[in-house]
């Protein structure tokens, strides 16, 4: 694949990522002085940003907070009826405090995966696309130039997740602190490209001067901008996004963009192709007309003609309005160019049909989920080689970054001389299937109390790691647990106390076990880790950590402060021929002997 091709895969991932739903808000004022949230003032909040990212946010000559994401900070302040202070830094200082908890918002952040991790986002305040700036001189027919030269880019910038990465561009690639200074390596010719949002590139090109940076290639990265709040911050964000929804319902932020983005990118509107289109038209009725007083016959079997094809389109529309989900026909290329796409897309994605066809703002292969794209062309190909109809279930992102499941059916259409001219399909959604099937999955191998594998599937998983060791000579040691006093804790506070302990000690195994170790509850208060690549020794070890958790956390546990676990350990050897149920009985009578051992020192 080369690195055009790979740009189709990763051309709209930030629409695609997933975007809070907004709460709904009339445009009310919010009082968020009554909220009590630890870590949230009432009164006032502290707010970070970029100090040097003009026109999002920056500092005036005066050291004051400006631009773009500070007036609309400001609007929602205002809406809120809280004080804000501003502690502008570099950008990765600032997304720094937000992590330590020093500040409570930081705003003009790219929503991206990545960062969930550390941060909550709010619904997004606006859209804003990325372009490739390049010197005069730089070669750029395509982006598979980006390999032949030197990249810049703002040091933990969302491009390096969305394009530079999945771009396979890392090693061409180097980081700078300010855009400001990207700009000038490549103004001074030291490097060949800057990735960076349209509108601060050309401002910063217009402040500098910098006659020797131009733009090249199309729009990328079309990118979600929003505030983040420490991640669990959960009153927070539901006080911005309400404020954020009022903006948008009464023309603030709409009217805070044209403010400050003076440099946008001309684009080919809908407008013009329609005033184009009437051009066009208006043409086709003075030649109709011309042919028309000189050919009356002629007029009458276009009239004639034109009523069949109407009544043809007029009838192909009603049989396809009555089939469930997509009918569309496409061309065999990367995005999927769609020549016709039903209505039905609107009820399964959200998107108008009109978003997909030629000229629209989308494409059908930017809407299937990255994991899917390589496996669904994969399988298309296949049928149009063998001229045979292909089907695939794969998953979709709809408008409200949902995921969808749907089946697909199609085929290539071929001239008489073997040439492929388009692919004819269907797609519908499966997507309430797929869920079902998870759901049986689910009930099938997890326990439903605690979210740990059943003890059946747990079984199973453990016959399979067996045969593994053998196989491979690696040493594997199961861990049987079992609460202790359990049926005391049941009689004396209830039984849900009873499944609050359970819980607590499910939490503590899940904290401290490894990623590779697998947790699986045998019945009631017994359970199993399977401890893969452990012998018996370093079963302990793991045990010992469990035991030392269970007393750090004993203090937060109210009435479980004598809550504790026995155990039993047994190890499976290379020559060992134990079944799966001696080696589990071997470490239930050791567990038992512990138990047996505890109850004497306590008697």
């Amino acid at each position: 694949m080369n690195t055009k091709q790979a740009y189709s895969l990763v051309l709209l991932l930030a629409i695609c990522a997933a975007v809070c739903i907004p709460c709904s808000a009339q445009g009310e004022d919010i009082n968020f002085n009554t909220m009590q949230k630890p870590g949230i003032r009432t009164k006032r909040i502290v707010v970070t940003g970029n100090s040097n990212y003009s026109p999002y946010s920056f500092l005036d000559e005066n050291g004051k907070p400006q631009g773009h994401d500070v007036e609309i900070m400001n609007a929602l302040a205002a809406k809120l009826k809280i004080e804000v202070e501003y502690r502008l830094k570099p950008w990765d200082e600032a997304i720094l405090n937000l992590r330590a908890g020093s500040v409570d918002a930081l705003i003009g952040i790219v929503y991206l995966d990545e960062r969930k991790e550390f941060y909550d986002f709010t619904i997004p305040v606006w859209l804003e696309s990325y372009a490739i700036f390049a010197r005069q001189d730089a070669r750029f027919t395509d982006f598979d130039d980006l390999n032949r030269g030197t990249i810049v880019a703002l040091r933990g910038d969302a491009s390096i997740y969305q394009f530079i990465v999945p771009m396979k561009l890392s090693d061409r690639t180097r980081y700078m602190n300010t855009l400001v200074a990207a700009f000038q390596s490549i103004e001074e010719g030291t490097d060949d490209f800057v990735l960076a949002p349209y509108s601060i590139g050309m401002e910063i090109i217009g402040k500098f001067d910098y006659r020797g940076v131009k733009v090249v290639g199309p729009p990328i990265l079309p990118s979600l901008y929003c505030i983040a709040v420490s991640k669990g911050n959960y009153e927070l964000i539901e006080a911005l996004n309400s404020a954020i929804d009022a903006l948008k319902s009464d023309g603030t932020i709409e009217r805070l963009n044209k403010k400050w983005f003076i440099q946008r990118r001309p684009e080919f509107s809908i407008a013009e192709a329609m005033k184009i289109l009437a051009i066009v038209v208006g043409l086709v009725a003075v030649v109709i007309s011309v042919l028309f007083a000189w050919s009356w016959s002629l007029r009458s079997q276009v009239q004639r003609k034109t009523a069949e094809l109407a009544a043809s389109e007029a009838h192909f529309k009603t049989l396809v309005s009555n089939i469930p989900g997509i009918v569309y026909r496409c061309a065999n290329d990367a995005e999927w160019s769609m020549e016709y796409i039903s209505d039905g897309v609107e009820q399964i994605t959200g998107f108008h049909a009109s978003d997909f066809l030629c000229g629209g703002p989308l494409n059908y292969a930017g809407i299937i989920h990255p994991e899917d794209r390589s496996p669904v062309d994969e399988a298309v190909q296949e049928g149009v080689c063998a001229q045979k109809s292909f089907t695939k279930e794969y998953r979709v992102i709809d408008r409200d970054g949902s995921i969808r499941w749907v089946y697909e059916k199609g085929q290539g259409v071929f001239s008489d001389g073997g040439n492929l001219l388009y692919l004819d399909g269907v797609i519908l959604d499966i997507t309430d299937r797929k869920k079902l099937q998870d759901e049986l999955v689910l009930y099938a191998t997890t326990d439903v109390m605690t979210g740990v594998f059943n003890r059946r599937f747990g079984l199973s998983l453990l016959e399979k790691h067996m045969s593994l060791a053998r196989r491979t000579g690696n040493s594997l040691a199961i861990c049987y647990v079992d609460i202790d006093n359990l049926k005391t804790i049941n009689d004396q506070y209830g039984h849900e106390e009873g499944d609050t302990a359970i819980l607590k000690i499910i939490d503590v195994l899940k904290t401290v076990v490894r990623e590779s170790d697998i947790i699986c509850r045998l019945g009631g208060d017994e359970f199993m880790v399977i401890l893969p690549s452990t012998d018996s020794a370093g079963a302990e070890v793991i045990w010992q950590r469990v035991e030392d958790k269970i007393k750090q956390e004993k203090t937060s546990w109210r009435l479980l402060g004598s809550l504790s676990a026995s155990h039993g350990v047994a190890e499976l050897t290379r020559e060992s021929k134990t079944t799966t149920e001696e080696l589990i009985s071997l470490a239930d009578s050791r567990m038992y002997m512990e138990k047996q051992a505890r109850k004497h020192l306590t008697a």
